[in-house]
Formats: structure tokens, C-alpha cells, sequence
């Protein structure tokens, strides 16, 4: 179902990928719009139970699309720099594709917001959480189970290296 990488000798072990996956905050969510293009927008996530959470409004283009096709994939980088001497680019990176839920039960939505800030933050975030639990917030929770995990890496020490003649 998921291609292989074309330069596997590049690939991330899954233990590298989930260390990314852990220590970011940051990805670009990319969706599949009616429309027929793409659409990806910048997302903070955490991971909670195993899966990648994040938070949205309760409605819009991100919403519209996970409702029509909830196939996801996410892209976090890790690093990147440009190398003017190597004439390349070092990265490291991963990316992730899976199905997105949104969280309809208000309870659920309490308890995650709660742990994803915890988890980002290191505390609950408190001013809004009656309204959430009394499902009085907008705010919408989306839950995202990773299918398919993958990483790559380019970095000094193991990237080709092109030098002028």
C-alpha cells in the first residue's frame, strides 16, 4: 500500500522515528480537499495512547476535509540545514500517514486537551476546561492512528558529497 523509500540506505530506524516523533511539536498535516488539491497547514501535536493528537475549531477546511477523507499525512522535520561547500541540504525527517477522528464525546475532549497541554506545556490548561467538558467550547479534538511510519536522514557525516573541479 505505501511505497518503499527510494534511498533506503537513508532510512531512519523505527526507534530514530519515534524519538523525532517525540521530542517536535510541530508537523504539517496534509490533507485531501474536494477540490482535488492538496491541503496541508501547521499543526502542533502531541502523542498520547500511541496516537498523534491535535486540536482544531470546530469547523473550516481542515475539519471539511478529514470529514470527507480521513487519510492523513503528517511531516515533521527534525533538522535541516543547506550546505553551501557539500552544494546539498542535511535533514532529518519523518513522515507519517494515518486516519484522523474527530473526538465527538465531550468527557474525551476534556481528558485529552487536559493531557496534550500537560504534555506540551507540562501543565493542564485551565480557562477553559468547564466549557469543555460542558461542550461549550469550540474547539475540536482529532485523534490520529499512525499507519505507516517513516524516516529519513541526510546528514554531514553520511550525505554525498559534490565538490567543484
Amino acid at each position: 500500500m505505501f511505497r518503499e523509500m527510494r534511498r533506503s540506505s537513508a532510512a531512519l530506524t523505527a526507534d530514530e522515528c519515534n524519538e523525532i516523533l517525540a521530542r517536535n511539536h510541530r508537523c504539517i498535516l496534509s490533507l485531501n480537499d474536494s477540490s482535488g488539491y492538496p491541503y496541508g497547514v501547521p499543526m502542533t501535536y502531541a502523542i498520547l495512547d500511541g496516537n498523534i493528537i491535535i486540536h482544531s475549531a470546530t469547523e473550516g477546511q481542515k475539519i471539511d476535509c478529514i470529514k470527507a477523507d480521513p487519510r492523513v499525512c503528517l511531516t515533521i522535520v527534525d533538522y535541516d540545514e543547506l550546505s553551501v561547500e557539500g552544494v546539498t541540504n542535511y535533514y532529518r525527517s519523518v513522515i507519517v500517514y494515518g486516519k484522523a477522528k474527530i473526538v465527538e464525546d465531550n468527557e474525551a475532549k476534556f481528558s485529552y486537551i487536559s493531557r496534550y497541554t500537560d504534555a506540551l506545556v507540562g501543565k493542564p490548561f485551565r480557562p477553559c476546561m468547564g466549557a469543555v467538558r460542558e461542550g461549550k467550547f469550540p474547539m475540536d479534538i482529532i485523534v490520529i492512528e499512525m499507519e505507516h511510519v517513516t524516516g529519513k536522514a541526510s546528514l554531514p557525516d553520511t550525505a554525498p558529497q559534490y565538490v567543484e573541479e
